[in-house]
Parts: structure tokens; sequence; C-alpha cells
């Protein structure tokens, strides 16, 4: 079904790029934009990524830009993308598809299609399998996503047994597009959801990292996570994880804030082995255990919230002092506005996070020691120096540092 889409954005989107689309069609090849940016512009949203789909084969494309271009780069080229950037704006286009996918395997078979509607067919969802026409402006939607973006429906162009089976990574998308645009999966998807659930785990874990902190960056990912709960999903990759829809809202859209606090129960050990299997980063997982365990110990923190316990708090926490602070905010809002209090009060006294002026080299100096393991011992006794005392002047720390060697024998 092909029907009419105006609008001064749409306009504007179409005028920047007509041009590229005329060069297609000069050699009689078709070219639309695709999935997300008419989503985004059905919906009014800004169009930020502009993707299309053409007939032509990728060196095809490749020849058809270049020159016009200011820049061209093919590194999805085996799997039909060609990106290219002209002024500000940057297109990836993409030769139709109409790949199978191997049910064992975690990768499609890339295959290029030659029309259109079979194109949008293999896409996830009705919301992106729509088509814009850059010359005439015409909408092509033969599976109902505009009326589907209308009336707040996620459903899948073809039968979502099929979509799912084919590529399992669709059902985190789904939740994704629940919690981002506040839609409701039909019955047949909920169900297919629920079925397809162990298939999930032939997707990479790269492909589940990404999609989860997607997810977790949205400006309301409790509903997409309430919906993987629901179907047994949540369980297969992150099953420490305890979904409360009202810590979720007091914290601001920070993937691993809000995976802190998903996992804000797990203790250090498995919370590193749930790191490596999602394949973290060194610092992903190391701000992560950092948020978790500063934040549980601030929140079961028994005694008086003193100097000393703020102290130990910022040294912990260190640049990360104000997430553990929204964090255990979130927990907790009464224990977080006492903590809060208490940062506060110490931080209009005296400076939290002072630069370290006796470091390892400094202790190797004053100590007269080689590199080793007696280098944090005593880095940490300059931390609970801090912790005890405050900051100390450079003197004092070296003077102390001394006694505390001397003594150790």
């Amino acid at each position: 079904m092909t029907e009419p889409f105006d609008g001064p954005t749409v306009r504007d989107v179409l005028t920047r790029v007509a041009p590229l689309a005329e060069r297609f069609h000069g050699v009689g090849r078709r070219v639309h934009l695709v999935g997300g940016v008419v989503r985004d512009l059905l919906i009014g949203r800004p169009a930020d990524d502009l993707d299309l789909t053409t007939d032509a084969r990728p060196d095809e494309t490749k020849r058809l830009v270049s020159g016009w271009a200011d820049d061209v780069w093919s590194q999805g080229e085996r799997f039909g993308t060609i990106g290219c950037r002209r002024g500000d704006d940057v297109f990836e286009i993409t030769t139709y598809r109409a790949e199978d996918y191997d049910p064992t395997s975690r990768r499609p078979v890339v295959e290029f299609g030659d029309t259109l509607e079979g194109d949008l067919v293999r896409r996830d969802f009705t919301i992106n399998a729509m088509a814009l026409d850059p010359l005439d402006g015409s909408l092509v939607d033969p599976h109902g996503g505009r009326g589907d973006l209308a009336a707040g429906i996620l459903r899948t162009p073809g039968p979502p047994d099929v979509s799912f089976d084919d590529d399992p990574l669709r059902m985190l998308r789904a939740a994704r597009f629940v919690a981002r645009f506040g839609l409701t999966p039909d019955d047949a998807l909920l169900g297919s959801m629920r079925r397809h659930a162990p298939r999930l785990d032939i997707v990479s874990a790269e492909r589940i990292h990404d999609e989860l902190l997607k997810l977790l960056g949205g400006p309301d990912p409790a509903a997409g996570l309430g919906l993987l709960a629901e179907v047994g999903l949540l369980e297969r990759f992150l099953p420490e994880a305890v979904v409360d829809d009202a810590v979720l809202a007091r914290l601001r859209p920070d993937p691993l804030l809000r995976l802190a606090a998903l996992v804000r129960q797990t203790d250090r050990d498995r919370l590193l082995r749930r790191a490596r299997a999602l394949r973290m980063s060194k610092d992903e997982t190391s701000t992560l255990v950092r948020l978790v365990s500063v934040g549980s110990s601030a929140l079961v923190h028994d005694a008086p919230f003193d100097d000393r316990a703020v102290r130990r708090l910022a040294v912990a926490a260190g640049t990360r002092l104000d997430e553990v602070r929204e964090l255990v905010r979130a927990v907790d809002p009464h224990r977080g506005a006492a903590v809060d209090a208490a940062v506060d009060d110490l931080a209009a006294r005296e400076d939290l996070h002072p630069d370290r002026v006796v470091d390892g080299a400094a202790v190797q100096r004053a100590l007269g020691i080689a590199p080793g393991r007696e280098i944090g011992e005593a880095l940490r006794f300059l931390d609970q120096l801090r912790i005890e005392h405050g900051p100390l002047a450079e003197a004092d720390q070296l003077a102390r540092l001394r006694e505390w060697w001397s003594a150790r024998g």
C-alpha cells in the first residue's frame, strides 16, 4: 500500500536525500528511506540516521556515490551496505535483503533480494517495515506499521515464530521498542517470545550486551524489562536481576547505573562472572562492580554516617561518588537523604577528592623500596590515613608513612 506522507520535517529530509535518490533513478534503480528513520518521522522525532534500501548491488551503489559523496566506506559491503557522507549527512545504503538463517548459527546467510516488498517483510517489526520514496514522498507500508504506531501495538510483518526463529535477538529488540515507544505486544508476538526464549542461547553475548545497554539507556526501561521477565528471557542472560520499577524511575538514563540497580544484590564473584558472560569491557566491569559494592556498603551501613564514613565512601567510590549517591537515593530515598546530607556537609569543609600527592613513585623514594606489592600496601595505608584524619599535608603523610613502615619491621 502506498499513501501520501508530508510535513515540514519530512520535506526537509526528502530535500537532503533527493540528490542521492536522483543518481539511482537516473540509472533505473530504486532507493527508499527505510526502517527507523521513517518510523521516527511519523511520530515527529528527529531523523538522525538516514538509512536507505535499494535494488542496486553493493558494487553498483559504490560506483553511484563515488564522486558525489565526500567520503565513502565499504566495511559492510559483504552484508550489502555501503556508507557515505555528503556535507553533514551520513547515509547507509543497503541492497534489498532476502537472506535465510541457519537455525544452528548466530549469523544470517546473506542473500540479496530484488523487491522492496521482499525486503520489508523480512524486517523485525511492522513499525520498522515502512519505506519512504525520497522523490515523491510516498509511504510504502504493506504491513500496517503506521496504524500500529498510532494504536500502540507491536507486531512482526510475518509470523512471529518465523521472525524470532530467524533472529532471536529480535525478542530483546521487542522489549526495547515496548519501552521506548510505549507499545503493547500483540498476543501472537507474546506467545512466540515465550516459546522461543531458549533460542536466545544461540545469540552471541556481544549482541545481547549491546541490546541490553540500549534498553537500559532508554527513557523508561521498566516496561521492557518487565516483558523480558514475563516471557522468561531475562533469566537466560541476567538471572541476578531484580526489577523494581520505582528504583529505575528514580535513575537517569545511564545504562551502567541502571544495570547496577538491577544486580545490586549480587556478590562480587558472581557479578564478575556475569560481566564476563556478557562480554563487558574492563571499564564497564570495573564501573559496575564499584557501583554495586560501594552502593551496597552505603545502604547497609548501620552506624551514623559521620565524617569517617563519608571519607571511606569517597575513597571507595572515587570518581563515581555522584553515581553511588544516586544509586543509594534510588534504592532507599530515606537512606539516600541521610548520605547526601553527610556528604554535602563534609564537602563544604574539605576536599573529598584531593589529588594523591604521595603516589607510588613518592612511596618508593620515601621508603627506598623497589616496585612490588609493598607499594600497594603503602597506598592503602595512606587511604586509611585520609579516612581517619582527612586530607593531610605531604610532609605529614610522609612522616606517618615512614612510621608505619618502621613499625612493620
